[in-house]
């Protein structure tokens, strides 16, 4: 065996690889529309509804609607040989997907063996979208835990088993979207969290 060395400033920043969270109305599929438009792929997951939200704005993307890990698979081998194209890739939303996965997938009376298989087909899925020449960015809807000894809510990415927990450690970027008014008359405030906060777990 020989050894590769090497420094980190030989390093070079690659492809953005994302993962955005947040409530619903929060901006997290409006993101898409912010790049260049004829270069972004938006893949929607079937019972998603975002997509109004951009034609409401006058936004036109390319998109392909899919519903299983089968569609997913063909989505991004078409990616590999036609996506010349495009730039970004916008998968909305990963939660929408494995609660479709979770009804493809037989019961065997062993949820948390279910929920694993699951975490294993999501892991793949996002790994080969990672490993694809473009910018990937996948939305996630957010669940809140509560911490049973000290009570106090935490947010998380809305997915499931242990999915959710290891979810923020396969992205580089990870972005909570939120929106608020401090009184009902004023006009609404969009924020975008990339720093870690003690109850969300972001980075950049």
């Amino acid at each position: 065996m020989v050894l590769e060395f090497g420094s980190t400033s030989d390093q070079e920043f690659g492809y953005a690889k994302i993962l955005v969270f947040g409530e619903s109305g929060t901006g997290k599929t409006f993101f898409a529309g912010t790049y260049d438009n004829a270069k972004t792929l938006l893949i929607n997951i079937k019972a998603e509804s975002g997509t109004m939200t951009l034609r409401s704005k006058g936004i036109n993307l390319k998109t392909i609607t899919i519903n299983n890990y089968g569609d997913m698979k063909e989505a991004i081998n078409w990616i590999k040989e036609n996506g010349s194209e495009f730039e970004l890739i916008f998968i909305d939303s990963l939660s929408q997907w494995q609660k479709n996965l979770e009804k493809e997938i037989p019961e065997t009376g062993n949820k948390f063996a279910k929920w694993n298989a699951i975490k294993e087909y999501t892991k793949e899925i996002v790994d080969a979208f990672k490993l694809l020449p473009f910018h990937v960015v996948f939305t996630c809807e957010i669940k809140k835990d509560k911490d049973e000894n000290t009570g106090e809510i935490f947010f998380q990415p809305s997915l499931l088993g242990s999915s959710k927990d290891d979810i923020t450690y396969w992205f580089d970027e990870v972005y909570y979207f939120t929106r608020f008014q401090q009184k009902i008359s004023d006009p609404i405030a969009y924020k975008c969290l990339t720093a870690a906060a003690m109850r969300y777990p972001c980075k950049s």
